[in-house]
């Protein structure tokens, strides 16, 4: 297990060098943005996920099969306020709206001739109008847990 302690700072929104490293000075910012948009930091000859090291210098070891989500969505955004140890159904509770998705809203889709409401593979019913399709999902992902961020455009 690695000791990031050893490595970094963590500022309140970045980690910082503790280190003098080839290319950087102590109290440089260690940080690059991935293709992804995930900041990650390079130890030990491996690119780690900012946000996982950040949260082990504040809160300790990520437990085995946990993981950390952006709560806002914004991955870069590597405040502590902006992480939270989940369960990856719960990661999955909290993702944007996918890019594909013909109607704005999560968990409905429009079949040609009706807006049919899907949540988590649970079919919950066929409408007319998109507004009763998108109140039908928005109530039923509410009851099931998911994060209020959850279908967010952006």
């Amino acid at each position: 297990m690695i000791n990031y302690h050893n490595y970094f700072w963590y500022d309140g929104s970045k980690l910082i060098h503790k280190l003098k490293r080839k290319r950087s000075a102590i109290g440089d910012g260690a940080e690059s943005l991935n293709v992804s948009g995930y900041k990650t930091v390079w130890v030990e000859n491996k690119n780690h996920l900012a946000h996982r090291v950040i949260w082990v210098l504040v809160n300790g070891d990520i437990p085995d099969g946990m993981q950390i989500d952006h709560i806002n969505g914004i991955r870069a955004d590597n405040r502590i306020s902006n992480l939270r140890l989940v369960f990856p159904k719960d990661n999955q509770r909290n993702l944007k709206l996918y890019a594909n998705n013909s109607t704005g809203v999560a968990g409905v889709r429009f079949n040609g001739y009706s807006y049919i409401a899907e949540v988590a593979g649970d079919y919950l019913g066929s409408f007319d109008q998109l507004t009763a399709a998108a109140t039908t999902a928005n109530e039923y992902r509410k009851m099931k847990g998911f994060h209020a961020n959850h279908g967010r455009i952006e």
